[in-house]
């Protein structure tokens, strides 16, 4: 298929298991599948146009204190988050960008959250209050932030055309394009107001197509645990 030009880790559960068994369920879902999925994407990767792997972590990386049953999720996040840092290093060179965001509690319709708010209110207020926003967060939040890192880092030689990134594929000397020295320039629109200019756009205009296909049962979803 001309290889692959991003792909998301975003696997997770809520832990079913006690004790012992409950870390080897934590392992193999929030650490293993992520690695499992980053051999199948990385080799196609290589393959891709400006190519981006990237792992969603979580704020509960950095916690020391977390919902009961949850010390495994945590301590796999964290490891998570070191798989990143080795993978970048290996495969910056070879022109493939891997990244981790660690969004704080996000709620969306049917989730974990919405299903903590009905059942454990209190919980449900504690988690909110880890935010610097003092709320939950929504999945098209964390999905704008790397969208605008995404692009905020593009740079394009004005004179041979030849795309750069200043976080994973810089130039040898900044500024200037490795195979003819001309200067590397932003797109014009490539500013945060023209970015989320756009993001609300896709918000408005494109979103609720994508949810008219999924009610008329045309939108194909892939379950990532299976």
């Amino acid at each position: 298929l001309g290889g692959l030009d991003i792909a998301i880790s975003n696997v997770s559960t809520r832990p079913e298991q006690q004790g012992e068994a409950a870390w080897r369920e934590a392992f193999e879902t929030d650490f293993l599948q992520h690695v499992r999925m980053s051999n199948l994407a990385l080799p196609h990767l290589q393959q891709g146009r400006d190519p981006a792997m990237l792992f969603v972590s979580s704020i509960a990386s950095v916690l020391t204190t977390l919902p009961p049953g949850e010390d495994g999720y945590g301590t796999m996040k964290a490891a998570l988050i070191s798989l990143t840092g080795q993978l970048a290093a290996k495969y910056g060179s070879k022109g493939v960008r891997v990244n981790a965001v660690s969004p704080g509690p996000i709620l969306f319709p049917g989730g974990v959250w919405d299903q903590i708010r009905s059942a454990h209110p209190s919980l449900f207020e504690r988690a909110a209050a880890l935010s610097a926003l003092g709320r939950h967060g929504r999945p098209e939040e964390v999905a704008d932030a790397v969208v605008l890192e995404r692009i905020m880092s593009r740079r394009l030689c004005s004179n041979c055309g030849l795309d750069y990134n200043l976080i994973f594929h810089r130039p040898a000397k900044e500024e200037v394009c490795d195979v003819c020295k001309g200067k590397l320039v932003a797109r014009a629109d490539d500013n945060p107001d023209a970015v989320k200019g756009r993001l609300q756009d896709y918000h408005e205009k494109t979103q609720p197509i994508i949810d008219l296909f999924r009610r008329k049962e045309l939108v194909v979803e892939v379950d990532g645990m299976k």
